[in-house]
């Protein structure tokens, strides 16, 4: 059996700010940076066998602060990058008109995939791009456990596929920044067995 550990990258700079990101490439921010921190304090107490990024430096820096508690090093893996918003990247997603959705997730998982944006990458196609790169990844670890390091869109559609829900509604399976959710994988069956801990980020007393 192996065991993914699935991490959405740490605040950026454009996070706070709602700039749409997609396959931009903005670094952490300050509090993203301490996020990462605290995320790898973390898996000091989960075995690893390897740690995973995607090529963006957001989410690289995430899984650097991983290597950095655990010892081990981070391997790239492009298929794990964001999905591309295309002519709307760079925009702040107040100057999108939503044309009466109530979130912006919501309007554009609907216009991708009956209209798509110019330059975008289609929903099925970023699915497929992440279910092919964490099935490598699970053929090299067939019995062990790894961190991947990805971003919010792209891991709600791998959940999606993990979970069978339709595709339309992967919006409801955003992750937070920086948190963690496992997927086991034994033979072909993919098993979610925890989604969105953010208890690493949380002030103890």
């Amino acid at each position: 059996m192996t065991h993914i550990y699935l991490v959405r990258h740490a605040e950026s700079s454009w996070n706070p700010i709602k700039r749409l990101q997609g396959v931009q490439d903005p670094p952490l921010s300050v509090k993203g940076r301490q996020q990462a921190k605290r995320v790898g304090q973390r898996f000091r107490d989960i075995r690893l066998d390897a740690i995973y990024s995607s090529n963006l430096t957001r989410a690289f820096q995430t899984a650097e602060a991983i290597a950095r508690a655990t010892g081990l090093s981070v391997v790239v893996e492009e298929g794990l990058q964001e999905i591309s918003f295309g002519e709307w990247e760079g925009m702040l997603i107040p100057e999108v008109d939503l044309d009466g959705y109530h979130t912006f997730l919501e309007y554009w998982v609907h216009r991708v995939k009956y209209q798509p944006v110019s330059g975008s990458e289609s929903l099925e196609t970023c699915r497929d791009r992440m279910v092919g790169a964490i099935s490598r990844i699970i053929q090299r670890h067939s019995d062990g456990s790894v961190a991947v390091v990805s971003h919010g869109s792209a891991l709600s559609l791998f959940f999606q596929y993990v979970l069978e829900t339709p595709l339309e509604n992967m919006w409801r399976m955003q992750p937070n920044n920086c948190s963690i959710s496992l997927v086991t994988a034994k033979k072909r069956e993919l098993k979610m067995n925890f989604y969105n801990d953010t208890c690493h980020l949380e002030d103890r007393p």
